[in-house]
């Protein structure tokens, strides 16, 4: 089973952590009374957001999908395969950062997009229009 790692939110006050969720973090401190951990500091990056996810299953797999007349699960297993091998720069090694999706932020979320889109018109002709090109209110949400 694999370890889930929560993430709490923070301001820097002072040099010191405001905890936005501090009881939630004392009380998984408590836990861990008498052992050693770590605790690491990383700078705040907003996440994927359900927008970003409604927007790849909704139009990324579908459209893909739709032209390998396959499911679209089959599809983000397909592309998921092929692309998380994806790499940002041609003399970076194969992708370092997390490959699970729902841990990436924004930023990272829409260069993968873009990648994606340039690779689905070289190779296949498929046209995946940009997420200010459609109505995404118009699909249903999508929670995975």
């Amino acid at each position: 089973m694999q370890k889930i790692n929560p993430k709490f939110e923070c301001t820097f006050v002072d040099g010191r952590p405001v905890m936005e969720k501090a009881a939630d973090f004392e009380s998984l401190c408590k836990k861990y009374e008498g052992k050693k951990g770590f605790i690491t500091i990383t700078s705040y990056r907003k996440m994927k957001t359900l927008e970003q996810n409604k927007y790849y299953r909704g139009v990324v797999v579908a459209l893909l999908a739709e032209y390998w007349g396959c499911v679209n699960e089959e599809a983000h297993q397909a592309i998921s395969n092929e692309h998380l091998k994806y790499q940002k720069h041609y003399d970076m090694p194969p992708l370092i950062k997390s490959t699970k999706l729902s841990d990436w932020n924004t930023v990272d979320w829409e260069e993968y997009m873009e990648h994606l889109r340039k690779w689905s018109m070289q190779e296949f002709n498929v046209y995946i229009p940009l997420p200010n090109e459609i109505d995404l209110s118009t699909l249903p949400d999508i929670y995975y």
